[in-house]
Order: C-alpha cells, then structure tokens, then sequence
C-alpha cells in the first residue's frame, strides 16, 4: 500500500475542487514559510490555557498577534505569557502542518520549493530540538529525561502533544520519502526523532489515550527509519499497541474513558499506526486490527439519527460524525471503500449535517469537506449512494444504553468504568426528537476555564439527579435490568454514600416517560434536573415566583432566574416547542416542588430552559412524560 492515492497528482490538477484546494494551500504555505520565526528558548504552554474565564470560549489563534489572544464569545482580549506559550503550543503545531501541506504540494506540482520548505522546516527542529527545554504543561523544567516527570515535552507543552506532532512530521516525509536523500533522513533520525523516542519511552507506562499516541509516534518513527525496537515497543510492549487494546477497549468497542471524543482521540492516533503497518507490510494481531475496525463501525451506531453523538464526561460539545471524517478517510484507507467502513464514509459525507470543528489538536481541513487525509489518501474518494441501518444497542461494559423508535433517540448513561475524564452525572439523560434536541449533555470548555471547573463538571449541569446539592460520588460501574430497545431500566448503587439510582425510560409511540427512582436510609433533597435545549420553547400555566434552591456550591450559584410555582399540585401540565413540533409534557407532582429556571447552555452566551422537580425524604420517585402533538 501506498500513502499518496494512485489519482493524487492527477486529481490535484485536473478536479475544480482539488485545484482550489491546491491554491489555497500554495498560499498559506508560502505565507507561514516566508514570515516564518520560532526561538527554542521560549516555552510553549498547555492549550487549556487558551479559553475565556468568563464563558469558556476559545481564544483566537491568530498567526500574526502573538502577544494578542481575544476570546471568540464575548470579545475580551488576554495578554501575559501563559497565553503567548499557548500561541507557540498553536503556531508549532501549524509548522507541522506546513510539513504536510508542502509535501502534498511538491508531489502534486513537481516544484522542489516546496519540497525545500519541509526540509527546511524540518531540519529547523531537528538540529535544535535538545535547545527547546524539557517542560511539563505547568511550564517546569527538567534538566534531563532522567529527572523529568511524566507527561513533558521539548517543542510542545505535553509529550501527548509532541507524539500527535511527530506523526504528522512522519507523515509528511512518508509523502516524499522517495525525494529524500538518505544524508537528511540519518540527520533527522540523530537529531530529532532518536530524541522523540527517548523522550516518549519512560511515559508509556499505563493504560491511557495518551499512552495510544505515544505508541503511535514511535511505532511510525520505527516503521519509517526500519528500527525494529521502536517498532516491536510500539506494538507488544509492556504498554503497547496490543496491551491498550486488549485492556482499554470495551466489548462494545468503545474506549474505557467513557468520552466520545476521547474514543475517536485514541482511535486517531491508532489508525495512524495501523495505516503505516499496511504501508510497511507490517503484520498486526487479527485481534488488534479487527478492534480497531470495529470502534469505527460502532460509533455510527451509537449516534443520534441526526449523526450527533452523546456527549457523557470530557471532550467537546456538539461534536458528530463528520466532525470524525478525517479519521474514516484513514480507516477507509486501511480497510477499502467497498467496506463497512468505507459505507459509513459515504453516509458522513453526503449527510447535510454540519462539521463541528474541535478546538484543541485540530485536524487540518482545507476547505469545510475536504480534509489532508481525504485529498492525499483517498484523492479519488465519491460519496456516492450508500445504506447501513443504525443499530440500536445497550452498552453495558461501557454503562451506556440507546433506545430509538423512530419518533426518539434516547442515550442514558448509568456508570463509569475510571475516574479519568469522568463527569459527575451518572443516569444522565439526552434525548433527541425527530432529528432535533429537546435535552443534551453540554460537554465542556477547557480544563483550565472557570466554566469547566464552575459548571460544566457539575451533576446540575446534567438531565440527572442531585443530592443535597452536592456534585455526585461515583465512579464506578451500574448495571442493566431491562433492556429492549424501546425501554431501558438500570441502576447504579452508592452513587452517592448510602444513596442508590435507579432509572426507566421508555418510549411507546410519540410518548416518552421517564421514571427516576432514589433511595436512601437517610433523608436527602433530591433534586430531579431536566434541562431543555435554548431552542426550546417552554409554555408553563399556573403561579412562579422568585426563589432560592438554597444551595450555591456545585453548580448552583450559576443557576439563573429561579422561580417557584405557587400553590400544591399533584401533578404539572406544560407544552414546549422546537422548531415546527409541539409536545405536551406531565409532571408527577404529588409531595414534591417544582422550579423553573435558566441554566447556561455551551457556549454560554445562551441560556437554557430547565425544570427542577425537588423531593424531601429517605426515598423519591419523580416522573415525567412527554408527547409529540
């Protein structure tokens, strides 16, 4: 197998889409290689450093304002070091994605400038690669591989972030290898890529998506260069290839962490690796290959009928299917465009839905629907006519269930498999009805921004239940009792000390009910959180007015607006709306409170709707149906 597609050169200069992408690639290449400037000296810095503290938003990368850093949401302007060490985490990384983009270049037009910007740029890190200071994502400095702790890196903050570099160094020398005198490629193997593997070696050392990265990079260093001790660690290491796959990948084929966009994080660092196996004639595991595979095949069936994904615990919000096109270009590579996988592409790339951009390690797309891996690897891909029927599944190794009937789409979450990335929101609920969400999960921010550790990471935050106003316990596993398609019934004991969970969902035609059980020897307030999506229009009759949920820690202070129905009711009729469908919605009120307020959406410069159904006492049982009119 071939990196470059066999109609790469030909395409790039024939197809009207190809040959735009070319010219806007000519031009951001020529641009960042001639006002190029990079000092090893000056450390780069955590991109979680890189969100505003007052919503979350992103700063703005900007390639020419390296002291200027403006938040995307609300405008406010960051200066000091921090940010300007996130510009440098941003601006290398944009070197190595000159590499790339310059190779494609020089194989597409035959001009050796672009060649020469590769090697030029190449060369620059290599032969100063040991004067960039061994750091960790604090900014400490090490003085040597010996004493450094774990996680550093040399040109990028986190060794998670110099290994997701090197492959991309890799793979843009993997494109003009044949170019290359053997004189440059001893070189950069001594200066720089020796050094990587140095460097990322002693961090392999657990069961982790970054660990997946780190084997990644030094597998493809080993499969390019032909060191069969790089390669054989990579792969049948303590820590290796086969270990984090045996070990981190559920029956259901999803990663252990229990995060969408930490499933397709790993599964992008391990299809990088499996595409050099196939390129290098490099034999894997049946076993390894297969699950690498089949993440893929699962994640479509684990999405929403509108290809959004479910959004439980860290990663990015609103992220879907073609968000991961990029990564199903590398999959399809591997395993042809007559395969599963190969259908599934079809589906992403044809469907209407919107690319939702990630905000940290950024894949490079030259246009909207055109990614590097879909124009060097699959140049002469088509979308073309394609069917696969979603599956609808329980996930019980990943404490996950999905229930659909054509009307729903409903992901409840009823446990955690680690610690890592893990939320406080266990029998969490997201529903989407008729392609349209009436309630998700908001994911977060970065891990360094108020709103991530203030909000995003709060059981309020989340369609679930909280406990004296206090963010859940549990990190560990809850099981199924029933499970058919249409319904789900499972529970989680001690999610909080001495308080179990339990939770039915069902749908029977345009219904759905929901029945949440909490039970406990002491007596709790029990608050039933049920957030609906901004676009949602509640209709409410009866009295609200001001209150106080009486309680500020956990999310609570940030709760907006909160008001009280007046008067005791057994049970609550409403109406909501999204977009043209209209539903009615029924409460059981009877020896509870209800409250209606404004909790923030993400980003949050929009508000959602959200309902609080509260009960006093040792136990509470607290339902809500909806019907679509």
């Amino acid at each position: 197998m071939q990196y470059l597609n066999e109609r790469f050169r030909e395409l790039l200069n024939d197809s009207p889409k190809f040959i735009l992408a070319k010219q806007k690639m000519i031009e951001e290449v020529r641009t960042f290689f001639q006002n190029f400037h990079d000092d090893p000296k000056l450390l780069s810095q955590w991109g979680h450093n890189y969100f505003c503290d007052i919503d979350g938003g992103r700063l703005i990368f900007d390639l020419n304002k390296p002291h200027e850093h403006v938040c995307e949401i609300c405008g406010k302007r960051y200066t000091g070091e921090v940010y300007d060490g996130v510009w440098r985490y941003f601006y290398r990384n944009e070197a190595a994605l000159t590499m790339m983009k310059a190779a494609a270049l020089y194989k597409a037009t035959g001009d050796r400038e672009y060649l020469g910007i590769l090697k030029d740029l190449m060369m620059f890190y290599a032969e100063r690669y040991l004067e960039f200071p061994l750091h960790d994502k604090a900014g400490r400095v090490y003085p040597d591989y010996r004493t450094m702790k774990w996680g550093c890196g040399r040109i990028l903050p986190q060794g998670l972030n110099e290994a997701i570099i090197t492959t991309r160094m890799i793979q843009a020398l993997e494109i003009v290898k044949e170019d290359l005198e053997e004189e440059f490629l001893e070189k950069g193997y001594r200066l720089l890529f020796a050094e990587v593997w140095k460097l990322l070696k002693p961090q392999v050392d657990r069961l982790s998506n970054i660990s997946c990265w780190k084997n990644a990079a030094i597998g493809m260093i080993g499969l390019f260069f032909g060191k069969e001790e790089l390669i054989d660690f990579a792969v049948n290491g303590l820590f290796g290839l086969v270990y984090q796959i045996e070990n981190g990948v559920t029956a259901e084929h999803f990663w252990y962490e229990g995060s969408i966009h930490y499933n397709f994080f790993t599964l992008e660092g391990l299809s990088a690796l499996l595409l050099f196996t196939k390129i290098y004639d490099y034999q894997l595991p049946a076993h390894v290959e297969e699950t690498i595979r089949n993440m893929g095949i699962a994640a479509y069936h684990y999405a929403f009928s509108n290809l959004f994904f479910p959004n439980p615990n860290d990663g990015w919000p609103n992220v879907n299917l073609k968000t991961y096109s990029y990564i199903y270009h590398v999959l399809a590579k591997c395993f042809g465009y007559d395969s599963e996988i190969g259908t599934i592409l079809k589906i992403i790339s044809s469907h209407p839905v919107p690319r939702t951009t990630l905000p940290l390690s950024k894949p490079y797309y030259v246009f909207e629907d055109i990614s590097f891996e879909h124009m060097v690897l699959n140049t002469d891909f088509e979308n073309g006519e394609a069917h696969l029927k979603q599956e609808t599944q329980n996930y019980p190794r990943s404490n996950y269930g999905l229930i659909r009937n054509g009307h729903y789409d409903v992901f409840l979450k009823y446990g955690h498999n680690t610690e890592s990335h893990a939320h406080p929101d266990v029998m969490s609920l997201e529903v989407v009805a008729l392609g349209n969400y009436l309630s998700r999960d908001l994911s977060n921010a970065g891990y360094r921004s108020k709103m991530y550790r203030e909000w995003h990471r709060t059981t309020a935050a989340h369609t679930t239940v909280a406990v004296d106003g206090s963010n859940q316990h549990s990190t560990h596993p809850g099981k199924t009792l029933h499970y058919d398609g249409v319904s789900i019934n499972a529970v989680c004991e001690n999610v909080y000390p001495g308080v179990d969970f339990e939770r039915s969902v069902a749908l029977s035609g345009k219904a759905l009910s929901d029945r949440f059980l909490v039970r406990s020897e002491t007596r709790h307030t029990y608050d039933y959180f049920f957030h609906f999506e901004a676009e949602v229009e509640l209709e409410l009759s009866g009295t609200f007015e001001p209150a106080d949920l009486g309680f500020r820690d956990a999310g609570y202070a940030h709760l907006q607006n909160v008001r009280k129905l007046s008067g005791a009711e057994k049970e609550f009729n409403f109406r909501l709306k999204t977009g043209s469908r209209a539903f009615a919605g029924r409460i059981d009120l009877a020896g509870k409170e209800l409250y209606v307020l404004d909790s923030y959406d993400n980003p949050v410069n929009k508000m959602r709707k959200t309902l609080v159904v509260r009960q006093i006492g040792k136990n509470a049982e607290l339902r809500l149906e909806l019907r679509m009119l």
